[in-house]
């Protein structure tokens, strides 16, 4: 759901930004599985209880490219690019899948309507593998921890942003979601700096879920890499995307599917 007005009202004011990790330390004590001896009743009481004890909605960092707001020194535009906050994919069959504990509670695809805010990779070391042909080679061991902020599975070829193009997927994804006027070299120079991305959220069930590991495809000759993943995941809707300076001041807002 867009929130048009809603996000609108925040252009040029500062906004508290809080980290995945501080929010999710929050939701962690919301509870999100309902006991086999619980009432449902008592599980909704346990919810209430929890959720009126901590904020509705939180403006959270996610991760921003600078590399996709390009100067016009001609003209003196300063142009940001879609990619700049929504440029990076993750799986979610693991924490929603089959065997996991909220199978049919939550609907995902390919593609969904998230932000992926973080991905960290930790080289673990390397070993000697072989392939059918007998063919050795030093492969590499990665653990990657992904953090996320999930909303709903999306119609095909939607994004977290309310695309230009009617018919889905662009030739190129990355599409100008915003264009500055009269901006001179030194701004420009210092925003691309400096600027920071923030999503407003409104957490719902099931809250924080934390997967199991799962392989990003298997090691090849050409790429003898083996990633290994962990997902955390803030179960949320979505419902603005938001450009700031350094200090938090909002200079443009972005409506969510």
């Amino acid at each position: 759901m867009a929130h048009a007005d809603l996000c609108s009202e925040h252009l040029q004011n500062v906004i508290n930004i809080e980290s995945f990790d501080d929010i999710a330390s929050q939701l962690k004590t919301i509870p999100n599985l309902k006991d086999e001896y619980e009432t449902t009743a008592a599980f909704n009481n346990r919810v209430t209880v929890a959720t009126n004890k901590i904020n509705k909605k939180f403006f959270v960092y996610t991760s921003f490219d600078p590399s996709q707001l390009t100067y016009d020194a001609d003209n003196k535009t300063l142009s940001i690019k879609s990619y700049a906050i929504d440029n990076k994919r993750t799986k979610y069959s693991r924490i929603f899948g089959y065997g996991s504990n909220f199978l049919d509670q939550v609907e995902y695809s390919s593609d969904n309507i998230d932000v992926v805010v973080s991905s960290k990779d930790k080289r673990k070391g390397t070993y000697t593998g072989q392939n059918s042909f007998g063919v050795k080679t030093k492969i590499s061991a990665i653990e990657r921890t992904t953090k996320a902020i999930f909303d709903k599975k999306a119609a095909y070829g939607a994004d977290i942003l309310v695309t230009p193009y009617p018919n889905g997927r662009s030739v190129d994804r990355s599409y100008v979601i915003g264009v500055f006027a009269n901006v001179s070299p030194e701004i420009a120079k210092k925003f691309k700096e400096t600027a920071l991305s923030a999503v407003l959220i409104e957490p719902k069930h099931p809250y924080y879920v934390k997967g199991g590991t799962s392989k990003w495809g298997e090691p090849t000759l050409s790429n003898p890499v083996k990633i290994v993943e962990t997902l955390e995941v803030i179960v949320a809707d979505i419902q603005c995307a938001f450009i700031t300076n350094a200090e938090h001041k909002v200079f443009l807002s972005i409506k969510t599917n």
